[in-house]
């Protein structure tokens, strides 16, 4: 029995299931291998272990999820769950029509999934999906006990500097009584954001907004029955609450250009002054695990194994949210990080570091 909260979630999501994208749309390993077991490995144990035949699930997968993670992860299957049926019936076809046939199917909810469930999952993919809870502690603690003790996970939640001025655009909607139950609910908000001024700040900040391009992006956006935001200390307190800690920090080439010019003696304390200077334009990506970060330099890099056989000239790097356009140098360094170790001393390109195209690792 879900809660009332639950169903209207999915209830949204049978009705506009998400991500909405096209059948022709096809992954590109290249640009998801920086979400794969392998480098959470690298980021968590400091080494590079192979992902064949560790468990691994993605709570609230979604209609794309499985197809991308399953292909990624072509040496395992894969347990996909989510609260929507229509949801996952779209993921199944999808994964049908690609060939993609190491993925298994739940439908349920994050926290009953991991109550019940006996499995322990070496890495658990977790995008997008603990923020739209109602009890987002509660979620962390069900994730943090169906991790195995050495496992790991990517977590990706809402900032509150990222969601402040969308914050009010929900609330205009909430007055006006547009839900994801309103017929034409979308369009009526995306008419409403078109109907103010040129420079207004609530127009401006959803100019790069992608999501509104689909119904479904639209709704989940902007007229969510559930969101939490977190700010950099309600997360880490939460996070601690759980038995998790954070590892690695997933940043895009604009968030790592602010953070270069944040005061603070840590990232921690450069998190807190951008949050205060309503400076933080993303979500938080991050990797966890019930093990405390060493915070150990790494003694030399490999590449990331998911790139054998697919290095070119342009590199399209998700994480960065850019294509990278790789020098002879760059080029000839992923190359001979496939046999060899390159030592820490050596000069390592940032950008390949923060493209997890390069992993750093301490064994």
């Amino acid at each position: 029995m879900l809660s009332d909260l639950r169903e209207e979630v999915r209830e949204q999501y049978n009705k506009y299931p998400y991500p909405n994208f096209s059948w022709f749309a096809k992954v590109d390993p290249v640009a998801t291998c920086h979400a794969s077991f392998e480098v959470g490995s690298a980021l968590t144990k400091g080494t590079i272990e192979s992902h064949g035949g560790k468990k691994i699930a993605l709570l609230g997968c979604g209609t794309f999820e499985p197809y991308a993670m399953g292909s990624l992860h072509s040496k395992t299957r894969l347990d996909a769950v989510d609260i929507s049926e229509k949801s996952l019936t779209l993921a199944k076809r999808r994964c049908f029509l690609r060939k993609t046939k190491n993925v298994d199917f739940y439908r349920n909810d994050l926290l009953n999934f991991c109550k019940s469930n006996q499995n322990k999952y070496d890495f658990i993919n977790c995008f997008g999906v603990i923020h739209h809870l109602s009890d987002p502690t509660a979620a962390f603690k069900a994730l943090a006990c169906a991790l195995n003790e050495d496992g790991f996970a990517r977590i990706m939640v809402y900032s509150k500097t990222q969601r402040r001025k969308t914050r009010l655009i929900q609330e205009t909607a909430k007055t006006l009584g547009l839900t994801p139950k309103v017929f034409g609910a979308p369009s009526k908000i995306k008419y409403l954001l078109r109907t103010l001024p040129p420079a207004h700040p609530l127009k401006l900040s959803q100019l790069l907004n992608s999501e509104l391009k689909t119904s479904s992006g639209t709704v989940d956006s902007l007229l969510h029955v559930s969101e939490t935001a977190f700010g950099v200390q309600e997360l880490r307190e939460a996070l601690s609450e759980a038995g998790l800690h954070i590892h690695q920090w997933d940043f895009s080439q604009n968030l790592l250009g602010l953070l270069s010019g944040a005061q603070g003696r840590n990232l921690t304390e450069q998190l807190y002054f951008l949050e205060c200077f309503d400076q933080w334009p993303g979500p938080y990506t991050f990797w966890v695990s019930k093990n405390h970060s060493s915070h150990k330099e790494p003694k030399h890099y490999r590449t990331n194994p998911h790139l054998f056989e697919l290095l070119r000239a342009k590199l399209p790097s998700t994480v960065l949210k850019t294509t990278l356009h790789l020098t002879f140098e760059e080029l000839s360094t992923l190359q001979a990080g496939f046999q060899n170790p390159i030592p820490a001393t050596e000069k390592v390109l940032k950008n390949l570091i923060a493209s997890r195209f390069l992993l750093g690792v301490s064994q």
